[in-house]
Formats: C-alpha cells, structure tokens, sequence
C-alpha cells in the first residue's frame, strides 16, 4: 500500500527524531506499480499531510493544476483533507520565491508520485539530512490512506526495527514483519472503549503494553521504532485519526 519514488534515501521513521521518518515507506513500496500510472478521470483525490518537526521552509504549497494552494500544518498531527484533480502522477510541494526581476515564481522543493488508482493519500513531509548537488531540500513520500487499505476501526503497524515483532490484541494477533507494516481490526465496542496492546519479540518477551481507547471510526497508526537507549526495548509512536461521520442528506 505504500508508494515512494525509488530514488529517496533509506532512513527510519521515528515521530520524534529529524532523520528516520521514510526508509520504512520506502521498503513497503509496491514495486510492480507503474510510476507512469495515472488517476482515474473524474472526481478528486484527498491528500493531507504531516510532518514531525518545524521545517525550514514555513509556507508550503501544492500545485493542482495551474493553481497552488497553501498547506496548513501542525507538528504530529494530520493536515485538513485538500483535494486535487485526478489524473495527476506527481505530488509537489513549492515554496514562494522572488526572482531577480522582482517577480513572485513557484520553486519546487519536494516531490512524491501519488498511487495510481488511491482516493486518498497521506503525505510525510521532512528535512534533508544533508543535501547533495541537485537534490531537493525537502522528503516527501506518500502512503494510500483510503478506507480500502486502512479501515476504520483498525491500526496499522509499522515495524523499524531490523527483527520481526508480534502484535496481540484480545480478539486478533499477527507478526509483524522487519521493516514491513501491516493493519490489524481488533473487536471494538460500539461506543467505543479500551482495548489492550502487547508488542512481543518471537520469544514472546514483552517489548511494549498499553491499553488503547478504540473508537469504531478511528484509525491509529502505531511505528514501533528502535529503543531510544540502552534501558528501553522499543520506542513506539502513534499517529491517530477519526474519520468524520459524513454529511446528512438534504432531504432529510
């Protein structure tokens, strides 16, 4: 399900830290999809957007079409739904700049393909590490975030660490493969309520517990990264989301 230009550097995800957020994104890649592909005619595709640190470019903007769009973020939080045109193989992201002749131009700073046939697409934004001659200054990859890949009711893990990891919940259990993601639908009460988590290496040592509260329409994705020290097991983030209840219909 995930979908990023081969060219990007392997890095490691880790929601706190600058340099770890995309090599994951990278190996989850569907290698048989066409980079050529394009969208379906008609309709719109959904794209948000998240970043984990402050970025050194303040204002981003999308091109859909001939038209660009500022995007609104917050640290570790989804952005708002945008929409763009279908049909587009490429995300970028500019910045505003002013030329030599006083002009306002659009510079591009970072680019992803969208997924072909996605509805919806989640966007990671982060620095460069270092930055080489002819490199974009940001990272961007893009992962399908429709209901078809990532249902509500469910969490998707992602596992960063270089050993597999298995995921018990009361009423489901999987293994979680290095490097690899995977979504798991527990059972989760209709009004919602608190579901307990255990992440085990494959001795059956327990890495990681917690109780969750799981929401019918919520989604969470949970990155189960390397310890951040000698006395920690594993460092694990999570990166949440309702999915709003949809508009009533006029008639009624």
């Amino acid at each position: 399900n995930f979908f990023l230009a081969p060219t990007m550097h392997p890095l490691t995800i880790y929601v706190s830290m600058r340099h770890h957020l995309l090599s994951t994104i990278l190996i989850f890649l569907a290698c048989t999809l066409s980079l050529s592909a394009q969208q379906p005619a008609g309709g719109a595709l959904q794209c948000s957007f998240v970043t984990w640190e402050n970025l050194s470019i303040p204002a981003l903007l999308y091109k859909d079409g001939d038209n660009y769009h500022e995007i609104k973020m917050m640290k570790r939080q989804r952005s708002q739904l945008y929409e763009m045109k279908r049909g587009q193989a490429e995300m970028q992201l500019f910045r505003e700049v002013v030329n030599d002749e006083g002009e306002t131009v659009y510079q591009v700073v970072a680019k992803s393909p969208i997924k072909p046939g996605s509805s919806r697409m989640l966007f990671f934004i982060q620095e460069r590490s270092e930055k080489k001659e002819g490199e974009l200054p940001l990272l961007l990859s893009g992962i399908d975030d429709s209901l078809e890949a990532f249902p509500m009711g469910s969490f998707r893990f992602v596992n960063n660490t270089k050993t597999p990891v298995q995921v018990l919940f009361p009423s489901s259990k999987d293994v979680v493969q290095a490097r690899s993601a995977k979504v798991l639908v527990p059972k989760i009460p209709q009004l919602g309520g608190f579901i307990p988590l255990y992440i085990l290496d494959m001795n059956k040592n327990v890495l990681f517990q917690s109780r969750f509260f799981g929401q019918p329409r919520g989604r969470k994705m949970v990155f189960v990264n390397p310890p951040k020290g000698p006395e920690s097991k594993v460092h694990v983030a999570f990166l949440p989301h309702i999915v709003p209840l949809p508009p009533p219909d006029g008639g009624e």
